[in-house]
């Protein structure tokens, strides 16, 4: 995984081309992830590719903060975000429900 590692350092160094292969590496995995997060009510309203594009938007403006941890740092913490991001949603989805 020197490529997980070299990827992730020139990341954080200000590589675009380096945090874009990074995210078409994870694409896949994160997707099926946020997939497997979602209510059945949550996916009518948002699709997991929505999820996943406000996942790695919020990653690229908080790339500077992140701090690797070893080869799977990177995907982890992708999956923090994007759980983030799915339960965001759920309440806004709860929210407006509430508000009708």
């Amino acid at each position: 995984m020197l490529d997980t590692t070299r990827l992730v350092d020139e990341a954080c160094a200000g590589s675009r081309e380096a945090l874009e292969a990074l995210y078409a590496k994870h694409a896949g995995r994160l997707v099926a992830f946020i997939r497997s997060r979602m209510s059945v009510e949550l996916g009518q309203r948002l699709s997991p590719e929505d999820v996943l594009q406000e996942t790695l938007l919020e990653s690229s403006r908080k790339i500077d903060a992140f701090v690797p941890q070893g080869t799977a740092s990177f995907y982890r913490w992708l999956v923090g975000i994007a759980r983030n991001k799915v339960l965001e949603a759920n309440r806004a989805r709860l929210a407006r429900k509430r508000s009708i």
